[in-house]
């Protein structure tokens, strides 16, 4: 018997690999970290098909005293070095990869959630309106870039 999707189409198996790891203040380090994951990840479970990392875990959310000027540091434009490092990351592998980064739009600074293809930058969204702020984030005030 194969299971169907709402859709009529046979159910398919993801894998997915979410990934808890304690961030360094440099995004540079984190992409490494990142990468070293991801290889680890796959070598382990071949199966494994998503590969997801949390917020902003190219640097902290939070640092005391200066979050905003740190974020401002760290932010990056997207398409940028952390998208293009990890997207040959995720190219190597094969895999689908998730992660969270402070997003810079001109002037903006935005949280952004990334997802890399394989091939290639799939899509990403920015979360709120805002990375600094330290309030709940889920305040229907998402949208995609």
């Amino acid at each position: 018997m194969t299971t169907q999707t709402p859709f009529g189409s046979p159910a398919r198996t993801l894998t997915v690999a979410s990934v808890a790891m304690a961030c360094d203040l440099d995004p540079a380090v984190n992409r490494v970290r990142i990468a070293e994951r991801v290889a680890r990840i796959c070598a382990d479970r071949p199966d494994v098909r998503l590969v997801h990392f949390g917020e902003t875990i190219l640097g902290w959310y939070f640092k005391m005293g200066e979050t905003a000027a740190y974020h401002r540091r760290i932010a990056e434009p997207i398409p940028g070095p952390s998208v293009e490092r990890l997207a040959a990351v995720a190219r190597e592998h094969g895999v689908y990869l998730s992660f969270g980064m402070t997003e810079r739009a001109g002037e903006a600074i935005h949280n952004a959630q990334i997802l890399l293809a394989h091939l290639d930058l799939a899509s990403w969204h920015r979360i709120g309106d805002h990375p600094i702020r330290v309030k709940p984030r889920l305040q229907g005030r998402y949208s995609a870039a």
